[in-house]
């Protein structure tokens, strides 16, 4: 301990001393700080970060964020202010004051307070000049986001920012604006943050909010760059016109109000087709909803249908969603959250729109929706969670957009928990951003700089530039010099996970504005080109296999060596539509797996055949090497049908083993072992049927259980899979369950295992002797499962007798004991006729079933 103060004293000691007499007479120093790295509160700045003068540039009607910090020296600041002197509109933050936070903590109806004990201050920026006070050897920030309106003229406007602490000597700082000599572009990506009024805090009212709030939210949404929403709730249709529509009488009059919607740019309506109208009826509610959307001058809405389906699990309840719509003018759109869910529903005439989760969109699933016609944009719920890092949403948000040309970016959420991009003082209903925020808005404003550009060379490829020699440096030179910039630039960003972005990897702090600054001076040089104005156009479902629809399935196997792409394409989709009913075909699928642009319908035509389809393995275990990962979930999946289909396309399904199961083995287990999280999560899943054939997957399962969450669950969903296979597992288990078992699938997994997993008995007496409710039902199952004593049945049967008891999970666990809990039988019979289980007679019913059946069903893992 004396060590450790001694070397905090050095250290003290050497920080101070960076310091100059002046500086130390001041008692504090401004410095620089990015606007793309938090500032904590115990930031020591270092000598070299002292300024004298801020600067930046911007073009009329954008916004740029700069950000400087105060740090105290020697003694506390009592209060600090500072003023701006700028011709151009600026908005002045600070970190959340101590008050202000003392304030929501102390409030019943606040979250904040809560939030911010284990969400860092500095994330939150509050409107104001002032701040303090500042305790000595700490920093505070201030942050400036200007605002150049249309019609500002071009050149550099000099300014002032002076920083005024209370009794202490002011600084001055110089300030300087560049303002561009053009206007950006619009973007023609859809940029959207999910708002929804009953996630607002409880004071602004929530759905009942005031229409100045919800007003002021689409008003900061637009200020972000954003030009298009998501409407919820979508309501109902029965009577057109509707009767009570919140979307179409409220929030879309205040989001045109607001000038967030970009009529060229899709929003969205939450609710897939609207109302509940079928067959025909849907046709008449999507032509009245279009042309009233017309007649408003609203853009394209979108019908949002589902929200993350699993694939396969969800397969039947998205066709049920999405199937009324086939055929109709209205596209759909979806959010999938795996590579399994973007390769599963990517299928003629399903789903118009895919927004895949960050970091799935990969070159070949791009290429497949080029070949359907479809789009595919992206959306995050964690890029801004996982660490907080403006960083990481100025790169998703622009660069990640612009380099792989998605038609879209949607982010989680406008103001949920945690999640929140914006939060609400109690004493006013203003929206304030998040540091986030900010950075997202620099983000779409990358993109709009780089769209542009690539416009400028689109436009004037040829023409002589007015600043030089035309023979040496004319338009045509740096138009070619710009394309191989960018080129250079998509390629290096090409393979880039957004929530693995860090200062240098891929790009130091400074390249992004380089970036910006070089777009700048190539369309200053290349000339502008203007906003396109044209309204959304009329858009049409894919019907790749319409040509080949109804054909034999002779005529499609014919097809499928035809030498037009189109049409050997056509008989693949047909095929995939006849499903097993296809199995003759199955040979001359495997042969089109070589054929790079009819890969992807005969994946899933095979897929669609199951275990007739085992011919075809050995081709499609080529694919599991392929250096993308769109490319290896689709071969996965197929394998998996073939080893162990699917029961049902629907969550609580089981997959039943095929006689084809050791045939799969091997490459599934590839995959499992896949770089790609996602990939090795789905392969886990159906590893964990094909028992003693998968139990070569074991060690890497047991790898995978100290890593981060999806490859954790991927482990302990093929652990769970094989049961006493895996018993290797058990030491692993108990040491990342520790005592707690904050996980309870670890609980599962060792109940699966059986009695080989007898060292966890103390563990789980412990546990369960803490627990109550769910947790103790689970508890119990595990006991049950692996030491079977009688004691540990009559202790669920008493539980179930107990008043006040969480009854629906000690049911569940009943049902997945089935036959092993035949020795409380009579003692669950008479709970059929008590008034306390009339909502679980069904699930006591299956119980019972699986007894006289002698199942065992156990744990169903869910994905």
């Amino acid at each position: 301990m004396k060590i450790g103060v001694a070397l905090a004293m050095l250290l003290a000691v050497a920080v101070n001393a960076q310091w100059t007499d002046a500086e130390r007479n001041a008692g504090y120093v401004v410095f620089a700080h990015d606007v793309l790295l938090n500032l904590p509160q115990a930031h020591v700045p270092s000598h070299a970060a002292v300024i004298s003068k801020l600067s930046c540039a911007l073009a009329p009607d954008e916004y740029e964020s700069v950000q400087l910090g105060i740090h105290a020296i020697g003694v506390p600041l009592d209060s600090i202010k500072v003023v701006v002197e700028s011709e151009l509109v600026v908005k002045i933050y600070h970190r959340i004051d101590p008050a202000t936070k003392a304030r929501h903590a102390a409030a019943a109806e606040s979250s904040l307070g809560a939030i911010l004990d284990w969400v860092p201050p500095e994330i939150n920026l509050q409107r104001g000049d002032a701040f303090g006070p500042l305790a000595t050897g700490d920093s505070v920030n201030f942050w400036f986001t200007f605002h150049a309106p249309l019609g500002t003229e071009a050149g550099t406007q000099h300014g002032k920012i002076i920083v005024r602490p209370t009794g202490k000597p002011e600084t001055v700082l110089d300030l300087e604006i560049t303002v561009r000599p053009f206007t950006l572009q619009r973007p023609r990506a859809s940029f959207l943050m999910w708002m929804r009024e009953d996630m607002l805090p409880v004071w602004t009212g929530g759905r009942a909010a005031p229409r100045e709030t919800v007003l002021a939210i689409f008003k900061d949404i637009a200020a972000h760059g954003h030009n298009a929403n998501w409407f919820y709730p979508t309501g109902r249709y029965d009577y057109l016109p509707p009767r009570g529509c919140h979307s179409l009488d409220r929030l879309m009059p205040l989001a045109q109000e607001a000038g967030l919607l970009d009529p060229r740019v899709p929003s969205a309506i939450c609710g897939g087709v609207p109302g509940d109208r079928k067959g025909k009826a849907v046709q008449e509610v999507i032509a009245w909803f279009e042309a009233e959307s017309r007649r408003r001058s609203l853009p394209e809405m979108l019908a949002f249908c589902d929200d993350e389906p699993q694939y396969p699990g969800d397969a039947d309840a998205v066709h049920e969603i999405l199937n009324p719509l086939r055929n109709t003018s209205m596209r759909t759109v979806m959010t999938e959250s795996s590579i399994a869910g973007a390769y599963g529903y990517m299928t003629p005439g399903l789903c118009d729109v895919h927004i895949v989760h960050d970091g799935v969109v990969t070159k070949e699933l791009l290429a497949e929706a080029a070949r359907m016609g479809s789009s595919i944009g992206t959306y995050s719920y964690r890029i801004w969670r996982e660490g907080f890092d403006p960083l990481r949403q100025r790169f998703y948000a622009g660069l990640y957009t612009w380099t792989h040309r998605l038609s879209g970016n949607w982010v989680w959420a406008y103001h949920h928990g945690h999640h929140r991009h914006a939060w609400f003082d109690l004493d006013h209903h203003e929206p304030m951003p998040v540091t986030g925020w900010e950075a997202r808005r620099e983000g779409i404003d990358d993109y709009r700089y780089l769209q542009m550009l690539e416009d400028s060379i689109a436009a004037s490829p040829d023409h002589a530039d007015p600043g030089g020699d035309p023979s040496a440096d004319g338009r045509a030179l740096i138009a070619a010099k710009a394309t191989a910039w960018l080129a250079a630039l998509r390629s290096r960003l090409a393979g880039v996970i957004p929530n693995q972005v860090e200062a240098g990897k891929p790009l130091a702090l400074a390249e992004f504005n380089q970036i910006r600054n070089t777009a700048a001076d190539y369309i200053e040089r290349l000339g502008t080109v203007a906003d396109a104005s044209d309204r959304w156009p009329s858009t049409t479902h894919t019907k790749e296999e319409a040509a080949y629809r109804g054909r034999t399935v002779a005529a499609c196997i014919v097809g499928l060596t035809a030498p037009d792409v189109t049409t050997r394409r056509a008989a693949a989709w047909e095929l995939y539509e006849r499903g097993p009913g296809a199995a003759a075909a199955a040979a001359t699928l495997a042969a089109a797996l070589a054929d790079p642009d009819v890969r992807m319908p005969a994946l899933h035509a095979l897929e669609a055949i199951g275990p007739e389809a085992h011919v075809a393995v050995p081709e499609i275990a080529k694919l599991v090497y392929h250096p993308d990962p769109y490319i290896r979930i689709g071969a996965a999946l197929a394998l998996g049908e073939i080893g162990a289909p699917i029961e049902e396309r629907t969550r609580t399904s089981r997959r039943l083993v095929s006689p084809h199961a050791a045939l799969v083995a091997e490459p599934l287990i590839v995959v499992f072992a896949d770089e790609f999280e996602y990939n090795s999560h789905s392969a886990g899943g159906i590893l964990g049927y094909l028992g003693t054939a998968a139990k070569p997957a074991v060690p890497k399962a047991i790898g995978y259980l100290d890593r981060e969450y999806r490859l954790q669950l991927a482990a302990l969903g093929l652990i769970t899979g094989l049961g006493p296979h895996a018993a290797a597992a058990v030491p692993k288990l108990l040491e990342i369950g520790g005592s707690e078992f904050k996980n309870p699938m670890i609980i599962d997994a060792l109940a699966a295992i059986g009695p080989d997993a007898a060292a966890a008995v103390p563990a789980l007496e412990a546990y369960g002797a803490e627990q109550s409710g769910g947790q103790q039902a689970t508890a119990l199952y595990a006991l049950c499962c692996i030491r079977g004593n009688p004691a540990d049945f009559q202790k669920v049967a008493a539980l179930l007798s107990a008043p006040d008891t969480d009854k629906r999970e000690l049911v569940e666990r009943l049902k997945q004991l089935g036959a092993k809990a035949k020795p409380i039988v009579e003692e669950v019979r008479p709970l059929l006729q008590s008034k306390a289980f009339a909502d679980y007679h069904e699930d006591l019913q299956a119980f019972l079933a699986h007894v006289e059946a002698g199942e065992v069903p156990g744990v169903l893992f869910e994905w």
